[in-house]
């Protein structure tokens, strides 16, 4: 009989938890932080990883199959995460240059 043995990336419970965190401080802590910076923090640092690595493999990535997102999106995910948590900002430039400094 074979054996099915379930294994689950850690990365996927670390993201799970900040976004309940984030949602917590937001909804029930009222963060008065604006929605804008929370997108500017997690596009942008998910749009330098991509540029980063396509440029260090000198080919554009895929976003799906075995050398997708999975390879290459969740921590930084978990970056932007801890940024969007840790991060209180009033200028949204402010936020984007975290998210360079943070990836790069």
């Amino acid at each position: 009989m074979q054996q099915i043995t379930l294994r689950l990336d850690p990365r996927y419970f670390q993201i799970i938890f900040q976004a309940i965190f984030l949602g917590y401080g937001i909804f029930f802590l009222n963060w008065s932080s604006d929605y804008q910076h929370y997108a500017v923090t997690i596009g942008g640092c998910l749009f330098f990883n991509y540029l980063f690595e396509s440029i260090k493999q000198k080919s554009l990535l895929q976003l799906t199959g075995n050398s997708g997102f999975k390879t290459w999106g969740f921590s930084v995910l978990i970056s932007a995460a801890s940024l969007c948590l840790l991060l209180k900002t009033n200028y949204w430039t402010v936020s984007l240059l975290a998210a360079f400094l943070t990836v790069a």
